[in-house]
């Protein structure tokens, strides 16, 4: 049984097609410390117009809101150990499920968990795991990756080549090897109301209730870097998908990384129409996409090398919201992104070193009234940024890497921190209440944690 886990570097949107008109807008900045479409029987590559560029209109400060504080209460609360629900598990994962609950996915089988107790829901398979949908239904890769098979709670139902499954190479078309000669598992699914997503390492695959469609890289416009024989590991591909509800099209993003989700190169972002591929001659035709997301207006946010773009289905308009100054002696990329309520962005940065390597802390950033400024000193504290969210209220969460401490809550600017817990997942759930798997102390067992408050 296999780990896939669902925390990805490349995206599918779902969203609304248009034409495109494009506008640039780049900020001046000042030196800082630091998811049933009909089946296609031939696919194209659609050219957009180039965008236009206009003035900068953002400014930049480098002076940093006020310095991190502690509160004295941890929001979180152990709902249950690990071992409790399935003793002995290798490896353990959370999704978000229906109603405030989430799943408890693990090498034993899976859970459905609430704040009042746990229900097994399946007990033993074979294969890879890759996720639970909306439906309740489990999908597992068999082990010679040539079928995939669905768990709808009492029986299994197999899909295979008569179905339109094309048959995974090896176990890397699932994922990457690491320093340590384990496996990175990337596959990841999501949906759509009568429709499945499904990526993995080389090709995105959409499932309509029959059959399942393969999209190559090639069909999409994208394409593989060129190995290099200076590099050794050399950074694949990472797929997985994400779907937004608001529209229709699919939106894909690539970037290649190394194992230690450095970004290396990358050919852009494109889209589904529902007859063809889009997204030449745009803002975000290359490079390495990091992040998309969807705001409560219904744009669109892509982290795209070191440059945030914001895109607005309504009127086809792109907006470049740039971080452009950084240290003298490093690059940087954007790490992450939040969008609040209001539509400000919030993202992580972190410098790279020539080389690839990462040189500096990661650094978060506010874009509050035009103006871009660091939050806190939060490179002063012993924390390796992980992930910026913001909850169901509106409040924006930095959470750690896996395996590291440190959740800080941002109230009025000011980064406060509200537990040490050790983390190695989180999810929030579908009422925004953040869930995680981890442990108070580095010789403690993993528990199912809550944040209450």
């Amino acid at each position: 049984m296999k780990k896939i886990p669902c925390s990805l570097l490349i995206f599918i949107i779902l969203l609304t097609a248009c034409t495109t008109e494009t506008t640039l807008v780049t900020p001046t900045l000042a030196p800082v410390t630091p998811t049933r479409i009909p089946a296609i029987a031939t696919l194209a590559i659609s050219a957009i117009s180039s965008p236009t560029l206009a003035p900068p209109t953002f400014s930049f400060n480098s002076t940093p809101f006020a310095t991190p504080t502690s509160v004295g209460n941890d929001p979180f609360n152990v709902v249950a150990g690990i071992d409790e629900i399935f003793p002995d598990s290798e490896w353990v994962d959370i999704q978000s499920a229906q109603g405030g609950t989430v799943w408890l996915l693990t090498d034993q089988g899976v859970a459905r968990v609430s704040d009042a107790g746990w229900t097994i829901y399946l007990s033993g398979y074979e294969g890879y795991l890759i996720g639970i949908d909306s439906t309740d239904r489990a999908w597992v890769i068999s082990e010679t990756r040539d079928s995939i098979s669905v768990w709808d709670g009492t029986m299994w139902t197999k899909y295979s080549g008569e179905n339109g499954w094309e048959a995974l190479k090896s176990p890397e078309d699932l994922g990457m090897a690491v320093a340590s000669g384990q496996y990175i598992w990337m596959a990841s699914l999501d949906e759509l109301p009568g429709q499945i997503w499904l990526s993995t390492r080389e090709d995105v695959r959409r499932f309509d209730g029959v059959r399942w469609k393969i999209f190559k890289l090639e069909e999409m416009g994208l394409t593989q870097g060129t190995k290099d024989p200076n590099f050794d590991p050399f950074p694949l591909p990472l797929l997985g998908v994400e779907a937004i509800q608001s529209t229709g099209e699919v939106w894909v993003g690539e970037c290649d990384s190394w194992p230690n989700s450095l970004p290396f190169d990358g050919s852009g972002a494109r889209w589904f129409d529902g007859k063809s591929w889009r997204g030449k001659s745009t803002p975000v035709e290359s490079g390495c996409v990091h992040s998309i997301q969807e705001d409560a207006a219904g744009n669109i946010w892509m982290a795209v090398n070191f440059s945030l773009w914001r895109f607005t289905p309504s009127t086809q308009a792109w907006v470049n919201f740039t971080l452009t100054e950084f240290s003298a002696h490093s690059q940087s990329f954007i790490f992450d992104i939040a969008i609040s309520d209001a539509g400000e962005p919030w993202l992580i940065t972190q410098a790279l070193c020539p080389g690839g390597g990462a040189c500096t802390s990661r650094t978060l950033y506010h874009l509050e009234e035009g103006v871009w400024r660091p939050v806190g000193s939060i490179t002063n504290v012993s924390i390796n940024l992980g992930a910026v969210l913001s909850d169901s209220a509106g409040t924006i969460w930095l959470l750690p890497s896996q395996g590291e401490s440190g959740f800080y809550r941002i109230v009025d600017n000011i980064p406060q921190l509200v537990s040490n817990l050790i983390v190695n997942d989180w999810t929030m759930d579908t009422t925004g209440r953040i869930w995680v798997i981890g442990k108070a102390g580095q010789e403690d067992k993993d528990s199912l944690w809550l944040a209450t408050e």
